[in-house]
């Protein structure tokens, strides 16, 4: 009774390859949580490498009663080569979660 469309990449900041970092970045993600017959709801989750995706308030999101949580993001940026949306691919974890109910 849930859908979830992976609708864009806001940025992407993640340290890329063939770089050395002193932070290893973050990327911002935008899904579209539903259900039949409602209106689409737009989430934004970050993804943090390196932090407890699903259990750090700072990075998971909550939405109809659900946790969404960025588990990774392919592919990896590389120095000076930009990556277009269709490429992207988001691994995600939704789990329910009473305390997201809105």
């Amino acid at each position: 009774d849930l859908t979830i469309r992976f609708s864009d990449v806001l940025y992407d900041a993640r340290c890329p390859e063939g770089v050395l970092c002193v932070w290893e970045g973050q990327a911002e993600l935008e899904f579209a949580f539903g259900r039949p017959g409602d209106e689409e709801e737009p989430v934004i989750a970050v993804l943090r490498p390196g932090r407890d995706f699903c259990n750090d308030p700072e990075v998971y999101q909550c939405c109809l009663g659900y946790r969404l949580c960025v588990v990774a993001l392919d592919p990896n940026p590389v120095y000076n080569k930009e990556i277009e949306l269709e490429e992207y691919i988001a691994l995600i974890r939704v789990v329910p979660d009473e305390e997201c109910s809105n």
